[in-house]
C-alpha cells in the first residue's frame, strides 16, 4: 500500500521541517529518514545541514547525501574530509564512495594520510568505487 502524491509532499515537506528543528536530535532522525526514503528535494537542506552546530546531524546528512546519490553535493562532503571528529571524517569518504564523483579524488588521495585508520580504510573504499564507476 503506497502513499498519494499528496501524501509524499506532506511527509516531505514535515521532514524538510524537522530538519530546521531546534533540537538536534530531531534534525539528525529527519536526515536519517531523508536519506533512507531518498528524497530529492531535500538535497539543498541536507547540504546546508552539513554545517550543522552538531557534528551528529552533520554526519546523518552526509550519509543521506551519500544514499541520495546527489553528486553535486561532492565538493561540500568532500570538504568534512578534514573536519577534526574522525567518524565525521569517514562517513564524508563513504558518501563520496556512493556519490562516486571523480572530481573529489584529490581530496580523497589527500586523506590516505589521515590518522585514523577507519577512515584511511573508508577512503581506500571510496578510492575503489570511484575506480569501478569509471571502467
Amino acid at each position: 500500500m503506497g502513499f498519494a502524491p499528496a501524501d509524499d509532499v506532506a511527509i516531505t515537506a514535515a521532514l524538510l521541517h524537522a530538519l530546521a528543528d531546534s533540537a538536534w536530535q530531531v534534525r539528525e532522525e529527519a536526515a536519517t529518514t531523508l536519506g533512507k526514503v531518498r528524497v530529492q528535494p531535500a538535497r539543498d537542506a541536507l547540504i546546508a545541514a552539513l554545517d550543522d552546530a552538531y557534528w551528529q546531524v552533520r554526519l546523518r546528512a552526509t550519509r543521506a547525501l551519500g544514499q541520495l546519490g546527489e553528486r553535486t553535493a561532492a565538493q561540500p562532503v568532500a570538504v568534512l574530509l578534514t573536519h577534526a571528529i574522525s567518524n565525521l571524517r569517514k562517513e564524508a569518504a563513504l558518501a563520496l564512495g556512493e556519490l562516486r564523483e571523480p572530481s573529489t579524488l584529490a581530496a580523497l588521495k589527500e586523506a590516505l594520510d589521515d590518522t585514523d585508520p577507519e577512515v584511511r580504510k573508508a577512503v581506500r573504499i571510496a578510492l575503489q568505487q570511484i575506480a569501478d564507476a569509471t571502467l
